[in-house]
């Protein structure tokens, strides 16, 4: 069987990818070259022309019918609140540990001393 052949744009993590196609949108769709040394000196093997056929992906994705493409605003705003979304999501967590730790030690305590 055939190994597929993996994309740049599969192989950096998620953040990454996001700020590439942040940095596309916000170039309009051009500035190949300069997103390519961008991701280079992230760390990221990449060719120009490997960041072009990417973009002109992106492009045809965002263009397709009944395919809206949010504004740069848009996007930001999202961020934003999903920075925000995960914060919470961690004081959360913190707090059920707290409450956990809470519950367990005195039933931990009562077993000792009624023993």
């Amino acid at each position: 069987m055939a190994r597929k052949r993996r994309s740049f744009v599969d192989l950096p993590p998620p953040p990454i990818r996001q700020e590439l196609d942040r940095r596309t949108l916000a170039g309009n769709y051009g500035r190949d070259q300069d997103l390519a040394v961008w991701l280079a000196d992230l760390g990221h093997k990449t060719s120009t022309s490997s960041v072009n056929r990417y973009v002109k992906r992106l492009r045809a994705k965002a263009e397709s019918p009944g395919t809206e493409s949010p504004s740069l605003e848009d996007l930001l705003r999202w961020r934003d609140k999903i920075v925000m979304l995960k914060s919470q999501v961690m004081l959360l967590n913190e707090d059920l540990d707290r409450e956990l730790h809470r519950l367990c030690s005195p039933r931990t305590e009562a077993m000792e001393g009624g023993a």
